[in-house]
């Protein structure tokens, strides 16, 4: 099948929260062309409902939120199977497939909105909520007004929005201290090799074939983007249950406006990343370039018609399929720092960072992992704060310490070894529910007074699909995986070595038992000779 869908014309993606405040042009065509999809049927692949149930789709949640009924016709069982949930997470995939469904929406819109009377070159807004603004954090305030300049009701303020201090979702919703492009921008490989476990998944994701919603993130999929979506889903206690707002669910989060700017947005940071560092590159693989080989993916043009696309479709936003730019793509970390530098620059390891002198030897992919500690039970986080001991191995960690005294020379020096936390098996029934994680924390101690030991912090987004036995991939859970290497490297200077670990689990919000949140183990990998 042909593998293009959009024209010849290169658009501009800009920033939403540098347009002109209020009813701009782009947000008003968004809104009049998203309420002309909504008006169209659930079995109609241009229409509203259809696209969003291509990113997931879940009778009894669309149902709960008004996006279902009983005088609703699907389309037929094979159309869905072949069509219908196809997101791609914890994958290699999730940047390339999101791209793609991305640019299939924006063309969509792009002729509806011509169709309405509309520029014939409009082209999507993307939310960037690090940009520093004084209300990048939060929904643009056109997202959250009840009527249209003309009166009528607006189309982009949805029910089922939670996540904000107000009923309607509005006020600061993204905390910048948890939502950080650091760890992901830093992160030199795209992807991780598929027997690769105890590190984290690489920028992209790991490698795999097509994956719905098990396993590990990567690390932009992991930071910022699932704690976007539960920063502004949120959700509801309703009973003994948690009801996820839109955003905050796999199967509702594309019936919400304001996903496709957030994706946008995740979408821009790939840019970002390659194009900060000369060794920010993609895959080169046929599996990876040509797949996934187990099942399509495939998008609508604004004729109804499919196309089928594969990652190497999706490496030059100026081709004819994709027809995009953004506005902006500058390095938001000073001076472009990479993870080694920074880890070098944060202790000042005995030599100039601005040195050619020296040759460092960095803990890489090709580094021998090796598993140090682990807790010995499954663990249930139904508390606000839970604390869970991990036992090292000794020799393990005398390994570890070993890295730190490691003899230089005047040209040549071994990066000491990297550490990572795994949180394996975690299910649960909560999407929305995101955890901040402290390492050795004294008793009693106020976490928010500890910077210095906390270690990072994880969104459950996508664990409801992950944990459940008929999914499939039979609920093995979400993997979290968390570079400790600064709290670790903090511990050692300070004279407290790794004997042991205290790890506590500090939720942000209502967490409750019948939420039945849980964890496999909790280990630690170290990356080093």
């Amino acid at each position: 099948m042909a593998r293009s869908w959009g024209g010849a014309m290169t658009h501009i993606r800009r920033n939403v929260h540098r347009l002109q405040p209020g009813w701009n042009p782009a947000i008003f065509w968004y809104a009049r062309a998203v309420r002309e999809l909504q008006r169209r049927p659930l079995n109609d692949p241009t229409g509203w409902r259809f696209l969003a149930a291509m990113h997931g789709f879940d009778k009894r949640l669309w149902g709960v939120h008004g996006y279902f009924s009983a005088f609703d016709t699907p389309p037929t069982a094979k159309v869905q199977d072949r069509l219908w949930r196809q997101c791609q997470h914890q994958s290699w995939y999730f940047l390339p497939w999101h791209r793609g469904y991305l640019a299939a929406f924006e063309a969509i819109i792009r002729a509806t909105v011509a169709d309405l009377g509309g520029p014939s070159d409009w082209a999507l807004p993307y939310w960037n909520y690090h940009d520093g603004g004084p209300r990048s954090k939060g929904i643009p305030d056109v997202f959250l007004a009840p009527i249209m300049p003309d009166g009528s009701a607006n189309p982009l303020r949805a029910d089922g929005r939670w996540g904000g201090p107000n009923e309607d979702g509005s006020g600061a919703l993204v905390d910048l201290s948890i939502a950080t492009l650091r760890p992901a921008l830093e992160d030199d490989r795209f992807e991780r090799p598929a027997p690769q476990v105890g590190v984290t998944g690489g920028f992209g994701g790991p490698q795999t074939q097509f994956n719905w919603h098990t396993g590990a993130n990567g690390a932009l999929e992991a930071n910022p983007h699932n704690f976007i979506h539960g920063m502004t889903g949120g959700f509801q206690r309703r009973g003994s249950d948690a009801l996820p707002g839109l955003m905050s669910h796999p199967w509702t989060a594309a019936l919400d406006p304001i996903f496709w700017l957030h994706h946008a947005n995740i979408d821009r940071l790939w840019e970002v990343w390659r194009t900060r560092a000369l060794n920010h590159t993609e895959p080169t693989a046929p599996d990876w370039l040509q797949g996934p080989i187990d099942r399509a993916f495939e998008v609508p043009d604004p004729s109804g018609a499919f196309h089928v696309f594969v990652a190497a479709d999706m490496l030059d936003t100026r081709a004819p399929n994709l027809d995009y730019e953004y506005d902006d793509i500058t390095d938001p970390l000073i001076g472009g720092s990479g993870r080694l530098l920074s880890r070098l620059n944060r202790f000042s390891l005995g030599f100039s960072t601005d040195s050619s002198s020296f040759l460092v030897r960095v803990m890489d992919e090709t580094t021998p992992i090796e598993l140090i500690g682990a807790n010995s039970s499954a663990v249930s986080l139904a508390r606000p704060e839970t604390v869970v001991p991990v036992r090292m191995d000794r020799e393990g960690s005398r390994k570890l310490q070993a890295s730190f005294l490691r003899e230089r020379t005047a040209s040549e020096v071994i990066e000491p070894d990297r550490v990572f936390l795994n949180i394996e098996g975690v299910r649960g029934r909560n999407d929305a529910l995101i955890f901040k994680v402290y390492l050795n924390l004294p008793h009693d101690a106020e976490p928010s007074e500890h910077p210095d030991l906390y270690a990072g912090a994880f969104s459950l987004f996508g664990v409801d699909q992950a944990s459940r036995s008929d999914s499939p991939h039979g609920g093995g859970g979400l993997t979290q995986v968390i570079e400790i290497t600064r709290v670790v490297d903090y511990l050692q200077f300070a004279g407290e070595g790794l004997p042991d670990l205290s790890v506590r689990f500090v939720a942000q919000g209502d967490v409750q038992p019948e939420d039945r949140i849980t964890v496999d183990r909790i280990s630690v990998y170290r990356l080093g000779e």
